[in-house]
């Protein structure tokens, strides 16, 4: 599990890479990043397990989620309406990625996935 902390009233970033463990070479042991914006990758969202409730979403511009072409992607919850979360606990979060190919999202983080789960406790 990859368990992350976010401050509410903070620019504080969580940056969590995404690699594909069946293409491991010298330059990357562990796995090569997947390169999302090439595999046509459009969009994402961020949501909290236990409600399904949308968290972050590429779409909206307000940089409370990004990706790139390494395989990384950026969560800045900070600025995050503090209604849809309660200070000093942790949520499982999942993040699904939308393309032309994938228009309901393909989900890549998930707590059902041992090697890709997300919690955020929010401080």
């Amino acid at each position: 599990m990859t368990a992350k902390q976010a401050w509410l009233g903070s620019d504080d970033e969580i940056l969590i890479t995404i690699l594909d463990k069946s293409k491991v070479d010298d330059e990357n042991p562990l796995g090569t990043p997947i390169p999302f914006i090439d595999n046509g990758v459009s969009s994402m969202k961020l949501f909290r397990d236990d409600s399904d409730v949308v968290i972050a979403d590429t779409a909206d511009g307000d940089g409370k989620l990004s990706y790139d072409n390494l395989g990384n992607i950026v969560i800045a919850l900070g600025s995050i309406d503090s209604t849809s979360v309660a200070k000093d606990r942790s949520y499982e979060m999942y993040i699904k990625a939308y393309s032309v190919t994938k228009p309901n999202g393909q989900t890549i983080v998930h707590q059902k996935r041992p090697d890709s789960n997300l919690s955020v406790t929010f401080n």
